[in-house]
């Protein structure tokens, strides 16, 4: 996936040179059953909601994350810091792309969301969590937060990818997916991913 994009953005580089330095941010999610791999590489970020408990499970790679990590920031103001879009990694022409990579287990009735910083930006975590455990289908949720999002003003792209953990036993046990998905438009910032057994997703750019 990460190869595909960076050949992508040499393709765009070499057929037009004014895009020298073009780069974009990539989370994404590749699944085996209930086991899946996180990619990821910029700002956009991936989120697990299980139970009541929203989990980040990426790391922005951000000049202020580092601060933070470094115990220079803290988080409350790292989250309103006019610097935190500064990128200290992300996919760019002609470079080689070093994603962050991890293995997780799902577990049923987990959801899963991979959002652009256009969703964080502007609706809170707490926002976010409510609407991922309030909505039955993934295509509900995608559009729900995308509605708020633009609601706080829209100020960059919006990209949402959401992701249902099925119980086998409740869909007959075979494993299927229940997918549904909607894409309004390119996206500048990357949230995609690649959804297997047992999952239903919904994904959407605005």
């Amino acid at each position: 996936m990460f190869t595909q994009a960076s050949t992508v953005l040499d393709e765009r580089v070499g057929a037009n040179p004014e895009l020298s330095g073009m780069g974009t941010t990539l989370t994404v999610m590749l699944w085996l059953g209930r086991e899946f791999a996180l990619g990821h590489i910029g700002d956009s970020r991936a989120y697990r909601l299980r139970g009541a408990e929203l989990t980040q499970l990426s790391r922005d790679h951000t000049l202020v994350q580092s601060l933070v990590d470094e115990g220079k920031l803290d988080e409350e103001t790292a989250a309103v810091h006019p610097g935190r879009s500064v990128l200290v990694k992300a996919l760019l022409a002609g470079q080689v792309a070093e994603p962050d990579l991890e293995l997780h287990e799902a577990q049923p009735a987990d959801r899963y969301l991979l959002c652009s910083d256009g969703l964080t930006d502007v609706v809170s975590l707490q926002e976010i969590g409510a609407v991922l455990g309030s909505t039955d289908e993934p295509s509900d949720a995608v559009a729900t937060l995308i509605e708020r999002a633009n609601e706080g003003g829209g100020p960059d792209n919006i990209t949402c990818v959401v992701v249902h953990v099925l119980d086998p036993a409740a869909i007959g046990g075979d494993g299927s997916v229940d997918d549904s998905a909607a894409d309004d438009s390119a996206a500048d910032d990357g949230a995609a991913d690649e959804a297997g057994d047992p999952t239903g997703a919904g994904d959407r750019s605005a």
